[in-house]
Order: structure tokens, then C-alpha cells, then sequence
């Protein structure tokens, strides 16, 4: 048969197909009067739809026109089609209907609706969702008609309906494979909604920045049809709307029109029902790669008729490219319904999203749910889990997985999962036991919409937890922003296709941009004081000031990864006194992160009790960079050659190997390369852990923060003992991830021989202070200690614990010189005088810029440096001044017999 408009009496007349007994009530002005009431759109002539009821689903009839009949749902004895729905004598006038034969539920329905939903939606559905519904949500019988060849209130006879003569329940009426919907609609499309106004005023499409709007010429399809008009578009738009300019079911389907879509290189099977387009009006999937713009009836999914999703982003984007050629299992596609060997690009928005999902989900996601069912089996409802529909695909490679052996989907659940370390992903790991995260827009905001001329919000971090902990969360939607990543290593899809992070070799300039996976995401800047106390270390004023909101694809979007990290850790998304142990911060020991530690098993941990506050540690000041003098500006006391130091996750250090009187020997590709120059990702410390390999892509594991074995998800070992053991159970040390340790060990040097920093290859300098040139340490410090105590040291004898940043250079302690950042503890007080230019420290308060340690840690226990965490692990080094790098002595060290006799006791790893 020819494609037809789309209406069930003309359709079953025409194809008849030996059933002109259907229509024995129907007459000829009957005919007419209904084409008038229920103008519909004719299909592309390249679209495969006709209008023929007869072999759909919706002939109830005990008829059916094909050999192989797909039907669950039928009469046992009725003949006629059109009864079902329609009568020509006695309609039920209450329905938005031609000729409606049924009545209407006087159900209340609980209607859908989201923070991200911008749509005043009716609270009771409306127009032609009321005829649908009659049927479909589950409360009236099918069978059930006004009139049936004279007779009133008749009830037909049905096989294959649910109790009760209703809707069955298919694979669960709490599942999202069901056609039994129920009066609870919160995880079904909205209906019932203009495109004429919003929640925040002003047209839909306005308010929610990725829909068409009816008025624009990409949106001219959507439409209430105008039969008096001489345009065919307008008598039949494409996706009516109804008299009222709302939209409704029928915008979507024509509960009248058969067909078939078949992407390339997919199949129906023989149990199969053949009409397998769900009454839809266009495509059910993606026929050809998407390429944005103006909706394509032909080839595009059904969804891009309204929802435009920033049309070339969502076309580059990782869920709609064809490279994303992984294919469906069979199990699964059966189960969603889906043809044989469909691909991800083809299934396009229903990887992620069922219009009539799983009870529970929230934003229409598919199986989006905690439920727990059987492998390869549907959920049941359940509450909502935003990360169970990125788990269908992004699971181990087994017959759990909806795709197939072989999928190039990265194994995400396994990470998050299977570590000893992860984030808190699951409801039941966050403070809340509930899902807090709430997006507000299409750019995956949590806050109000509205920025201002500043870029600021009023009140985004509240649902990060600023002010109430409780809903402190992280969802995989936090970070990525699966309508626009990439698979790329750059963000622009200019880099090397499928790789989740950037360049990691030798040849590339290592930088903070962003890689594809975190293209169109949000996330923050932070702005700081300017003022002369704006980068004291560890104290209210470094924190930061406000934070620029970084959101969208435009010039306001995230440039760094670091922008997204901040937006939890860092005093946007909690309140902080600035100082150490703030129990504002959030605390240690919470699910996914390490325990607080007692004295004895502080091996394993840092042994402290609340995060640190990240933007004011990565704190990057111009002014710091390079070999200068500022530091007292950080806070420190001792200011000739010293400076802030920290890891360049921000900005560059500036300190070039030159100015360091270093080489690159000291550290490993891609580090080795352009130092002082560079920048780098949280995800080069912070990742999956890769055993005792170096800092490279984890193997097969996906990049990213998702879970470790190592305590803060940290990709190698970081305790006490680093520097010692550095190939234990766990892998290399975190240290030795980046750089060589031969250039920090007394022998095993891999031959790489060169100088540090820490040395005086630029040949040695008292600086004014004492005889610093005896004993020369030569080109390498490291070594040069390493041998002469005849034991592997321990990093933080020197440095600090947590180097993300920190007041002196090099990220060096000095127990002559410790400050705010540190908390006065009665052991500090009392047993090692701990004092300042105002006398002893004063216990429960931050200790005093410019106090030292009088007393030995630990007395005459050789074993203990000082402890006083975060920052303070186990601290042994004392310096009465620094030097500009590669101009080190022994001069500068302070209390050189304490250091060389206890602390640091020959072959004495010390604890």
C-alpha cells in the first residue's frame, strides 16, 4: 500500500485487505467529519508509514490482517476496529475526541515535572491524553465502550488483559517496559504544556535554551494544524499541537499509523512484533549520523523535533556520533525493544532515556532506579539512581552489559564499585541516603539559572552543601555533561578520537584544558583577595573571595579541569573558618574516604579530621612564580628566596629547570618536558591506581576520579613511609608516579645521574646566612643525604603531607617556622613548647605565624618527627634560611646536630 495520512477509517478502508467489515457503522460524511476533527500529518514520502491500523497493536479486534500475529491484547469475539475508539451515534461529548466511544478515567494523576523543566504543565492532563489515557492508565477496562451497534455500555470480551479486563502489566507495572501507566505520570513524559509560556516567564524555548520554539523557523513543525490553510505543513503539521497549543500524546503518536524503521545494518526478529515504531509520527532512532540544525524528519530521531540540544553539539557529541558503533546485546534490545544489532549512535536518546520509564527514575531516565533485579532482567521501580543508567553500558564486558562483547564503553561501575576508595556515588554512601543532585538547566547547573553580570549565582553551591553538608553528593552528571563530551583528547574533537583524558607523552605540552569527557559541564573560578594578606597560607584571607560560575559551550565555559573539581573542594560548596580543622569542612571517615586514624595505625593514613580547603592550597599567585622573594607574603616568616609553591593545576610555576639549577632527569615523561611551564590535572595524582606503573594512562581502566585502591582515591601509595617502600602491595608511591627516584634514593639512580633543585649546581651561596658552603651537597641533595644516613628517607621528613600547595618553596616544613596552618593541640603546648613571638601557643587555637618547635618531637624516641596534620606528617626539617634553588648548603639548616644525630640517625628509617 502507498503512504497515506495517517488515520485509521480512511487507512482501513483503503487497504481493506478483506475486512470491510470493520467498518460496516462507518459512512461517508462520517468519514469526512472525522479527517476534519483529527488533522494529522502525511509522513515523507521516504518515511515508512501508512496508515493502517489494522496491523498495529491498536486493532483490538480478534481479527488480524497478517499470518504471524504480534497482539497480546484482543478481542475474543469482535470483529469491528474502529468500536473500540469510535462510535458514529451516542460519543461521549466530554472528550477532546472525534466521536469518542469510551468514557474518560476521573482519575487525579501526579504529573511530571523537574527542577530542569521550564514547562507549566497542567496538573491534571488534558485534550487528546485523556482518550489515551483511558485506555492506558490501568483503570478502566479495554473491552469497556458506550455503544456497540445500538446496544449501550457494552463490555466486549478481551483476551490477554490484566485483572479486570485493564491494560496488562508487561514485564512489570512498575517497570519501564509496561504500557500500563497508572495515574502516577512522574516517570512519563510530560504532557499538557504550551510552548507560549514558563516557569520563569517569557516563551518555553527561551526559558530552557535547547528546545525549538514554535514561533523560530526550526520549529514551524510544531504546531496547532490549521485546516483552512493552503500550506500542507500547516492543515498537517509534522508534531501538532492541540486547539489549545499544548502539547500531547498525539503530538508524538498517531495512535493510527503503522511502519517500520530499521537503521542500517539492524534486523526484526521473527517473535517480533514488525510495526516496531511505537505509533511515533517520525523516527524512533537516529537513521543517519545526526549534523544539527534543522530537524531532519528522515533521518532523525523523534526527540530532535522539539528538543534541538544545541544542534551540532549534540551531533559531535560522544552518545550520538557514529563511532559510537558499540551494538546491543540480544537480551537487551528485545527487552527495550529495540531491532537486532542496533547500535548507540542509532539508539541515540534511548540509550539513556525511555519516555515511560522505570517507576522511581527521575528525568525520564532509563532504569535509572537502586532496584536490584536479576541479570538481564527489568527493574521494578525503586528510588532514584542517576548512576544504574550509565551502568547499563558502562559495566564490566559480561552478559550484563546491554551491549555487546567487545564494547568500547569504559567499565565505570568497577571503579566505583570495586576500589577500596571511591566516590560516594551510590544514595546510600551520602549524607542525605537519598539523591540530592537536582540540576536546574540543560548546562547541568544546581542553583538558579540566572547569573549576573559577574558570573555569579546566588545560590548553586547550597546544593553542594554549603551550609547544610547533608547534601554534599557527587552523580556522574557532576562531572559530565553526556549530551556534548566528547570522546576526544581535546575539547574540540581536535585531538586523538576515543581517549578520555589529553596527551600524556613526551612530545606534547602537558596542560590543565579540558578533554572532550568534560566538554559542556559547569563548574567554578575562584577569585581571591588582592589585598597584602590575600595569599598568607592557611588563613581566612588566602581563601577565596567569590567564585565565576564556568557553564555552557560559549566563552563562559570550563577551560580546566581543575574548575570542576572546585566546585565541591573548595569553600564554595561548604563554609570554612579558614583555619585547620574546621568542622564546617567536611569530614574524614565518611564512605569513601579514608578513617581519621588513631596513634598506632597511622601508617595508613594522614591522621587528620577534615578536608583541606583546595582553592586556597592551588592558590597560584603571579607574583609567587619563578625564584622570588615573597615569603612573608604567603605567610611564611623566612622570606629571602622563598616563595608559595605548588603543583600547577592552576597556573605554572614558572621555575624552569634553568632557574631551579635542575634537569629534566628529575622527572618522568610527560613531566620532563617543559618544566616551569607547564600545568596539570587533579586526575594526574587522583585516579585509578596502576600498580607500580608509572604516571600514564591506567591500563585498561578509564581515566578519571572515579575509585582507587589507595586512600583518596590517589592513583599511587601516599603514607607516612613514602620515599622507603615504593614498590609495596598498592604499587609505586604517588611521588615516584611523576618523579624518578633514583634522583632522590643514595644508590639505585637508573643511571640518570644530573642535579635537583635541592642542591648547588649553580654553585653554592651562604645567602647571609652562616657558613652555608660546608659541605657542599653538590649537584644532587637528595642522594647526597640519602647516602650519608645510609637509608631511603621519608618525603615528608622535608615536605609537607598534602602538596597542593603550601607557604615555602619546594613545598619544604621548617619546625622553625610554622604557623596558622597548624592548630595548637596540648602536646604541642606542653610537651613540645611550641612558641611564638607571643610565648606559648594557646591550645584549641591556630598557632602563631613565625613559631617554632622548641622541644624534640617525641623527646628521645628517634622514631617520631613532628605531628601536627594536615600538613605536618612526621616533620624532621629545620631551617634557619632558605636558598635560591640550586644554591643549597649545609649552612641553611638549622640545629644541624638534632637532625643528623636523632633525627635523622644513621640507619634509622624512623616511623
Amino acid at each position: 500500500m502507498g503512504v497515506l495520512p495517517s488515520f485509521s477509517i480512511w487507512g482501513a478502508v483503503m487497504s481493506n485487505r478483506g475486512m470491510s467489515h470493520i467498518v460496516k457503522a462507518a459512512s461517508l460524511p462520517l468519514l469526512l467529519l472525522l479527517w476534519g476533527a483529527n488533522a494529522v500529518a502525511a509522513p515523507s514520502p521516504n518515511m515508512p508509514r501508512s496508515a493502517d491500523i489494522s496491523s498495529t497493536k491498536h486493532n483490538l479486534s480478534n481479527a488480524y490482517p497478517e499470518a504471524t500475529d504480534p497482539r497480546e491484547v484482543k478481542a475474543t469475539g469482535e470483529s469491528q476496529i474502529c468500536a473500540f475508539c469510535h462510535t458514529p451515534h451516542g460519543a461521549n461529548l466530554n472528550a477532546e475526541g472525534p466521536l469518542w466511544n469510551r468514557n474518560l478515567s476521573n482519575e487525579t494523576y501526579i504529573t511530571y515535572d523537574s527542577s530542569s523543566m521550564q514547562a507549566n504543565v497542567d496538573a491534571n492532563p488534558g485534550g487528546a491524553s485523556k482518550l489515551c489515557l483511558s485506555c492506558h492508565d490501568g483503570t478502566l477496562a479495554i473491552g469497556n465502550v458506550n455503544v456497540l451497534e445500538g446496544n449501550t455500555n457494552v463490555s466486549i470480551s478481551m483476551s490477554g488483559t490484566g485483572a479486570g479486563g485493564v491494560m496488562p502489566s508487561g514485564l512489570g507495572l512498575n517497570t519501564g517496559f509496561t504500557r500500563n501507566l497508572g495515574t502516577d505520570l512522574r516517570n512519563d513524559h510530560p504532557i499538557s504544556f504550551d510552548f507560549d509560556s514558563s516557569k520563569v516567564g517569557g516563551r518555553l524555548a527561551a526559558a530552557d535554551g535547547e528546545l525549538r520554539d514554535p514561533q523560530d523557523a526550526d520549529g514551524t513543525h510544531i504546531r496547532t494544524p490549521d485546516p483552512k490553510s493552503s500550506d500542507p505543513s500547516v492543515r498537517h503539521p509534522l508534531t501538532p499541537l492541540d486547539k489549545n497549543g499544548k502539547v500531547q500524546c498525539t503530538s508524538c503518536h498517531d495512535p493510527h499509523v503503522s511502519g517500520q524503521d530499521l537503521p542500517a545494518g539492524t534486523s526484526i526478529a521473527a517473535t517480533e512484533d514488525p510495526n516496531n515504531i511505537k505509533f511515533l509520527r517520525t523516527r524512533r532512532y537516529q537513521m543517519n549520523a545526526p549534523v544539527g540544525g534543522d530537524f531532519d524528519e528522515d533521518n532523525d530521531i523523534v526527540c530532535l523535533a522539539c528538543h534541538d540540544k544545541l544542534g551540532q553539539t549534540w551531533a559531535n557529541s560522544v552518545h550520538a556520533a557514529n563511532t559510537a558503533d558499540d551494538q546491543y546485546r540480544i537480551w537487551s534490545a528485545d527487552m527495550r525493544d529495540f531491532p537486532r544489532d542496533l547500535r548507540v549512535w542509532q539508539a541515540a536518546c534511548l540509550n539513556c532515556h525511555d519516555t515511560h520509564t522505570v517507576e522511581g527514575s527521575r528525568r525520564l531516565l532509563r532504569e535509572g532506579t537502586d532496584d536490584t533485579p536479576a541479570a538481564q532482567q527489568a527493574k521494578q521501580g525503586g528510588n532514584p539512581a542517576l548512576e544504574e543508567t550509565c551502568y547499563q553500558c558502562h559495566r564490566a564486558d559480561d552478559n550484563t552489559n546491554a551491549l555487546k562483547v567487545g564494547t568500547t564503553a569504559p567499565n565505570i561501575k568497577d571503579e566505583f564499585e570495586l576500589s577500596n576508595r571511591a566516590m560516594p556515588i551510590r544514595s546510600s554512601q551520602q549524607a542525605a541516603g537519598v539523591e540530592t543532585h537536582d540540576i536546574t538547566n540543560a548546562d547541568f547547573f544546581e542553583g538558579d539559572v540566572d547569573l549576573d553580570a559577574s558570573g555569579e549565582d546566588s545560590n548553586g553551591n547550597l546544593a553542594l552543601g554549603y551550609g547544610n553538608l547533608n547534601n554534599r553528593h557527587v552523580e556522574c552528571t557532576d562531572c559530565h555533561n553526556p549530551h556534548r563530551m566528547l570522546s576526544n583528547s581535546k575539547w574540540d574533537g581536535g585531538g586523538t578520537p576515543g581517549q578520555g583524558t589529553h596527551e600524556h607523552t613526551d612530545s606534547t605540552n602537558h596542560t590543565n584544558e579540558i578533554s572532550g569527557v568534560l566538554y559542556g559541564t559547569w563548574g567554578v573560578e575562584p577569585v581571591y583577595n588582592s589585598g597584602p594578606n590575600g595569599r598568607k597560607f592557611g588563613t581566612p584571607d588566602a581563601m577565596p573571595i567569590r567564585f565565576k560560575i564556568k557553564y555552557g559551550t560559549g566563552n563562559e565555559r570550563v577551560t580546566a579541569e581543575y574548575q570542576i573539581c572546585l566546585k565541591c573542594h573548595s569553600n564554595y560548596a561548604y563554609q570554612d573558618d579558614g583555619y585547620p580543622e574546621s568542622p564546617t569542612r567536611p569530614a574524614l571517615g565518611a564512605p569513601g574516604t579514608p578513617s581519621t586514624g588513631t596513634p598506632g595505625t597511622r601508617a595508613a593514613t594522614t591522621d587528620f579530621l577534615y578536608y583541606t580547603n583546595q582553592a586556597m592550597e592551588f592558590q597560584a599567585p603571579s607574583t609567587h612564580q619563578g625564584q622570588v622573594s615573597n615569603g612573608t607574603d604567603a605567610g611564611a616568616t623566612f622570606n629571602t628566596n622563598n616563595h608559595r609553591s605548588w603543583h600547577p593545576v592552576m597556573a605554572p610555576t614558572g621555575r624552569t629547570p634553568l632557574t631551579r639549577g635542575a634537569n629534566r632527569l628529575n622527572w618522568r615523561a610527560p613531566w620532563d618536558n617543559n618544566v616551569g611551564n607547564q600545568t596539570m590535572y587533579c586526575t594526574d595524582c587522583h585516579g585509578a591506581s596502576n600498580g607500580t606503573t608509572e604516571n600514564s594512562t591506567p591500563g585498561t581502566k578509564p581515566w578519571g576520579p572515579h575509585g582507587s585502591n589507595n586512600d583518596f582515591i590517589l592513583r599511587g601509595v601516599m603514607k607516612r613511609g613514602i620515599g622507603q617502600d615504593l614498590t609495596t602491595v598498592g604499587g609505586r608511591g604517588l611521588c615516584f608516579k611523576c618523579h624518578y627516584e633514583g634522583q632522590y634514593r643514595g644508590s639505585g639512580t637508573e643511571g640518570l645521574g644530573g642535579s635537583s633543585g635541592f642542591g648547588s649546581s649553580l654553585g653554592c651561596s651562604n645567602d647571609g646566612v652562616g657558613s652555608a658552603c660546608d659541605k657542599d651537597p653538590g649537584g644532587n641533595g637528595h642522594t647526597f643525604h640519602a647516602s650519608a644516613v645510609e637509608v631511603d628517607m621519608v618525603c615528608t621528613w622535608c615536605h609537607v603531607a598534602v602538596v597542593h600547595g603550601w607557604k615555602n618553596k619546594a613545598f619544604l616544613v621548617n619546625l622553625e617556622d610554622i604557623g596558622p596552618e597548624a592548630i595548637c593541640r596540648s602536646i604541642d603546648r606542653n610537651i613540645y613548647g611550641v612558641r611564638g613571638p607571643s610565648g606559648l601557643c594557646t591550645i584549641g587555637q591556630p598557632i602563631e605565624a613565625g613559631s617554632r618547635v622548641s622541644i624534640r618531637p617525641g623527646g628521645f624516641n628517634n622514631n617520631e618527627g613532628y605531628n601536627n596534620p594536615p600538613y605536618y606528617v612526621n616533620a624532621r626539617l629545620r631551617l634557619q634560611g632558605f636558598a635560591r634553588s640550586g644554591r643549597w648548603g649545609e649552612g641553611h639548616c638549622y640545629d644541624k646536630p638534632t637532625m643528623e644525630d636523632t633525627m635523622c640517625a644513621r640507619r634509622n628509617a624512623g616511623y
